[in-house]
């Protein structure tokens, strides 16, 4: 019988398609789209309704005096009701097979507060129900069938559902869902409608408006999906995931289309019966399958093509689709001189395909991938244009053996996920990747694996912005060479990275499998995931580089990354604004991370995932927004030494299964602790853990005996019920360092004119002595400099730049001086344009106007002499440099730092 009422849906379809002309096809989107239920005039207000087997239901229609008996002539009927509940089910039937009708009602619910169960209209293991004209609103699901048959869905309005599904389908065969219209539901949720593990339904003539995905179907065969408006969803307008035999046919996608997902090796997954006559954005979709040759006709608003070989897609505008071009199990396909424009996922997309090329196309603007090659080899990807992707410009899954060559990715893995990258290349092996253009971003690897994973056959011509990508593989003893914009070291040793500036690129230096690598005095600014990767490698060095974040539209970087890596050193690096972590170690032993500046990160410094035997030592660590130290599940530690400034949460943490730490001579100062730990500056989950000997400063009395011990032991937060029997009473680390002040503004690539303001954060001095600023410009990209005053505050100065010449290669410097000598200073992090040509300006004058100052300096000024604080007085210039010509803009800025207990200072 299943099989008999499939077939006269289908042949009642394919009628409906010969007698429609296209006039009347546009009729039946129009009139979907305006389709509105007929609201009775007056509901009646009703408690939730749960009725539980065909008993009950006759007994609560007796009492509620509902009509019918529940026969198939005369079924019960529930209508006219407004139900409204912020966290049950508003309608429940269970284990029921009499006929029911529930129409003409507002269903409405308590949204995401309302929790899972917030069904509008729930059945379960029931048959013969009809579910009409209702309107539903603000429940996390609207209508749930499970293990059902037999039930009508139609004319139903639903808008704002707050969870996953408008409809959705489980275990549940021969039911019909026709005419019913979805509306701005929630853009979070999964699916207008939803069909799982449910064959032989009627899906047909629903609207489906602004979500995720319009209809969904995982699991399911034998389905009638036809002749349903789908508009304006997120990712696909239908997806199918391991789901055949269905019959697809003159349904209509706006600014969506098809996507079909399963088994990679099962073939089987993605044939259907029949799929026809549907429309993208009103031009034709092709979906071919099983087809050996052919060139696809121009025109197409969508591709799909299932186990085809030799077909042509060429000169085609395939955008604003869910996917451009889906090729799965295909072969020797020619995808040439194609446009790809603002597709919801993928511009091109192969899975399991070979052998293809892909050349002279334009995929910009998606919010997916440019192009992505799931477990597919042996392809060619040449002199494509990709741009402006949310994901990848390109992605390699599984995928060997291919060659991608001399395209150009440009502002590609904007969406900040794992992956998002220009070129991404995960669990994928011996391609040859040359003489590709980048814009930034660079090459990244998405996920962790063997050694064979990372080694290609050939990576090299690789640019960005003009600089090379360095991809060493199997490498001994040679120092990276200057001028790279991305290094990557697989399987070498001895190799020296030093003196290096990296900015916005996923990754900046990664090694894996590679030994005895020295990684010093280099910068990495704004990197996506990592400043400084270590994947299985060991006797690796990283020193005295500068890590750091200056965009705040980045939010998943981890400074420097250690995984399954042994025996290194990590020592006076600064780790600043990594939004994730300065510093991170996992599953790695017998590692030293010392005197490391780490701050503004969600942690500072964390060892997780079983990592043993480290030692964290003589390392400043401030304001980050989690806790200074963390550890997850790792033990037999020593953190000794160390400085935890200002940190939230706590100044060390240790979470769960970390066991047998020591903790001692460390100073916690200033911690924002955070109320659910209560009021200590640590937190233990652990055993065995040792704290003695650290500085509490919110625990510095009494001490009777005068011994600097506090007499009574520190409270450890947290259930292990630990203290620090020895809390000292005075800070233990005393050393005079200057943390050094921070550009604002202009700090890299403005253009200004006129009067402007320069900006920067403060310096600080550890001990309080009283600092003052003196402020430089350049105009030749530091060659020379130039010092002069005006109008001078703490942390801002006016400067007046129709004084000077336009240029675009002006830099800034900040210099801070204590009274005892001790400098730090700042310059800006790349050049800014200075442009009054056109502009005509007023000379400033003011009375804050001290002192101005043309004369060249032939030395650079390294200490200032002079402890006052008055802005009058030029300050006296020591220890003169040979070749330098500095000009003082102005000196002797007043500012009380505030207490920090160290700083590290680089060139």
């Amino acid at each position: 019988m299943k099989k008999a009422s499939i077939v006269i849906i289908i042949i009642t379809i394919l009628i409906l398609i010969n007698n429609h002309s296209s006039q009347e096809l546009e009729q039946i989107k129009k009139s979907s789209s305006n389709l509105r239920i007929q609201q009775v005039t007056q509901y009646t207000p009703h408690a939730p309704i749960k009725i539980s087997g065909n008993n009950d239901f006759f007994t609560q229609a007796s009492n509620e005096k509902w009509p019918g008996d529940g026969t198939q002539s005369n079924p019960y009927i529930i209508n006219g009701l407004r139900i409204e509940n912020s966290s049950s089910i508003l309608i429940e039937i269970l284990d029921t097979n009499v006929y029911f009708h529930i129409n003409d009602s507002i269903i409405q619910g308590g949204g995401d507060s309302g929790g899972w169960e917030n069904h509008g209209i729930r059945l379960e293991n029931v048959t013969n129900g009809a579910i009409s004209n209702n309107i539903f609103s603000n429940t996390r699901n609207g209508i749930n069938l499970d293990k059902c048959s037999n039930i009508t869905i139609k004319k139903n309005y639903a808008s704002d559902i707050a969870g996953n599904y408008g409809i959705h389908l489980e275990n549940s065969d021969n039911n019909t869902i026709i005419n019913n219209s979805f509306f701005k539901l929630n853009i979070n949720a999964d699916s207008g409608i939803q069909i799982s593990n449910s064959d032989h339904n009627n899906i047909s003539f629903n609207t489906v408006k602004s979500i995720e995905n319009g209809i969904g179907v995982s699991n399911s065969k034998y389905n009638n999906i036809s002749y349903n408006l789908i508009e304006d969803c997120q990712k696909y307008g239908m997806q199918f995931s391991s789901s055949r035999n269905n019959t697809i046919i003159g349904n209509q996608f706006f600014r969506c289309g098809i996507f079909l997902w399963g088994q990679f090796h099962n073939l089987n997954d993605y044939l259907q019966d029949n799929v026809s006559h549907n429309y993208v954005n009103e031009k034709p979709m092709i979906f071919w399958m099983n087809k050996k040759s052919g060139t696809v006709p121009s025109g197409a608003g969508q591709v799909i093509l299932i186990n085809c070989s030799s077909v042509e897609i060429k000169n085609q505008n395939l955008s604003s689709t869910a996917i451009g071009l889906l090729a799965i199990h295909s072969s020797g396909l020619v995808v040439q001189d194609n446009n790809f424009n603002r597709n919801l996922c993928h511009g091109i997309f192969l899975i399991e395909s070979t052998k293809n090329l892909i050349k002279n196309n334009v995929v910009s603007d998606g919010w997916g991938s440019g192009i992505t090659a799931w477990e597919s080899d042996q392809n060619t990807v040449e002199r494509n244009s990709i741009t402006n992707n949310s994901g990848p410009g390109i992605q390699l899954y599984r995928s060997e053996t291919n060659r991608i060559d001399n395209n150009t990715l440009s502002d590609n893995g904007y969406g900040d996920s794992a992956g998002d990258v220009e070129f991404n290349l995960y669990l994928s092996q011996n391609n040859t990747i040359f003489n590709n253009i980048f814009k930034n971003h660079g090459i990244a690897f998405g996920n962790f694996g063997p050694l064979e994973y990372y080694l290609q056959a050939n990576v090299s011509g690789n640019l960005i912005e003009g600089r090379p990508i360095i991809f060493w593989q199997n490498i001994n003893g040679r120092t990276v060479p200057d001028n790279a914009s991305q290094v990557f070291l697989i399987n070498c040793s001895n190799i020296e990275v030093t003196n290096h500036s990296l900015s916005y690129i996923e990754v900046g230096i990664f090694t894996a499998y590679s030994s005895h690598i020295q990684i010093h005095n280099n910068t990495i600014a704004n990197s996506r995931d990592y400043g400084i990767c270590m994947l299985n490698s060991e006797y690796t060095r990283i020193a005295d580089n500068d890590i750091f974040i200056t965009d705040s539209t980045i939010t998943s970087t981890k400074g420097i990354y250690l995984f399954d890596s042994n025996n290194s050193i990590i020592d006076n690096n600064t780790a600043k604004s990594n939004y994730q972590y300065g510093i991170i170690i996992s599953s790695s032993f017998n590692n030293s991370i010392t005197e490391n500046f780490v701050s503004d990160s969600a942690w500072g410094i964390a060892l997780n995932s079983n990592s043993r035997n480290n030692t964290v030592a003589h390392n400043f660590i401030e304001k980050n927004r989690q806790s200074g130290i963390q550890l997850w599940s790792s033990s037999n530690n020593s953190l000794w030494n160390n400085t935890l400034w200002h940190n939230d949460h706590h100044g060390i943490n240790l979470q769960s299964s970390s066991d047998n730490n020591s903790i001692y001579r460390n100073d916690f100062i200033e911690t924002v602790v955070y109320s659910y730990a209560g009021p200590s500056q640590a937190y233990d989950e652990g055993t065995k853990n040792l704290f003695d000997y650290n500085h509490w400063d919110d625990w510095t009395s009494p001490d009777t005996n005068n011994d600097s011990v506090v007499d009574t032991p520190y409270t450890i937060g947290g259930p292990s019920n630990n203290n620090d029997s020895h809390p000292m009473v005075n800070p233990l680390h005393t050393e005079h360092q200057i943390l050094k002040p921070e550009i604002i503004y202009p700090n890299s690539g403005e253009t200004v004119a006129g009067g402007i303001t320069i900006t920067w954060k403060t310096a600080t001095d550890s001990l309080k002595h009283t600092l003052t600023y003196s402020v430089y410009y350049s105009s030749d990209s530091g060659g020379s400099w130039i010092m002069t005053s005006t109008g001078i505050y703490p942390s801002s100065y006016w400067w007046d730049t129709t004084t000077v010449a336009d240029g675009s290669n002006y830099l800034i410097k900040i210099r801070a001086t204590c009274s005892r000598g001790l400098t730090a200073e700042d310059v800006s992090d790349a050049t800014f344009t200075v442009a009054n040509l056109a502009i005509t300006t007023t000379p400033y004058t003011s009375s804050s106007i001290i002192q101005t100052s043309t004369t060249n300096l032939t030395t650079e000024p390294s200490t200032i002499s002079s402890d006052s604080t008055s802005t009058g007085v030029p300050p006296t210039l020591q220890q003169p440099t040979p070749g330098w010509t500095w000009f003082l803009i102005a000196a002797s800025i007043t500012s009380i730092g505030v207490f920090r207990r160290r700083n590290f200072l680089r060139k």
